[in-house]
């Protein structure tokens, strides 16, 4: 009785996953794995969390750098009228938290707070105020892209792994490194100092006249091991 049972039960889940499969066929015979993601992460609901620090800390004179620190989050720096860091997820509550930590604007994940797999758009916006030069923008990050837009810097140390790195309209006046791996570093309309740049297994392309140099003679170094880099 009780084989005939179990044997009841696994036969009735067969035909509700062959009934589910039907519905996502692309051919007979065949499965469309990418309607079947479509269709799941449309349902998924995300929430922006307001994560700025007290607005008395956000002052120029407190805030000289930014620094940030995560896996699994692409991470967007832009200008804007004031300082500001949003959170953008699937969590209720937010993951992240931010302080002001040696003149730096430090994000980084909350004590206790897991890596745990999220479906949906997962993104930290920073916004750093119009016409401010920061001194040093730090950020690393992991299976996430790296976006710069119109941000003006002296130093610059930027790490990427399975993730692209954008600069759009970005100012580095003195040097540091970008550095990736398994993606994609593009670089559009933006002012840099002597440049190395270096593709390991990817294209290298350059349309606008910066200034080459190699090894100590550059500032700013472009390091890719399997992806292209292109200075436009």
């Amino acid at each position: 009785m009780k084989k005939s049972l179990k044997l009841g039960v696994f036969l009735m889940g067969v035909g509700v996953v062959l009934s589910s499969v039907s519905f996502v066929l692309a051919k007979p015979g065949e499965i469309d794995f990418a309607r079947v993601l479509t269709r799941d992460l449309s349902h998924v609901k995300t929430e922006t969390h307001d994560i700025s620090p007290d607005k008395s800390q956000l002052t120029n004179e407190n805030i000289q750098g930014l620094k940030v620190d995560t896996n699994s989050f692409d991470i967007v720096v832009k200008s804007g009228d004031k300082y500001a860091v949003e959170e953008t997820d699937s969590s209720e509550h937010a993951l992240f938290e931010t302080k002001i930590e040696n003149q730096q604007l430090v994000v980084v994940k909350k004590s206790g707070k897991a890596n745990n797999f999220q479906a949906g758009d997962q993104r930290l916006e920073i916004t750093v105020p119009k016409n401010i030069k920061l001194q040093t923008l730090d950020i690393q990050t992991k299976n996430g892209d790296i976006k710069l837009k119109n941000i003006s810097t002296n130093q610059v140390q930027l790490t990427n792994i399975n993730g692209d790195i954008e600069l759009k309209q970005v100012t580095i006046d003195g040097g540091g490194n970008v550095t990736n791996k398994n993606g994609d570093i593009e670089v559009e309309q933006s002012q840099l100092p002597t440049v190395e740049a270096e593709t390991k297994s990817g294209s290298l392309s350059m349309k606008r006249a910066y200034h080459v140099s190699y090894g100590d003679g550059a500032n700013l170094h472009l390091m890719n091991q399997s992806g292209d880099v292109d200075l436009d």
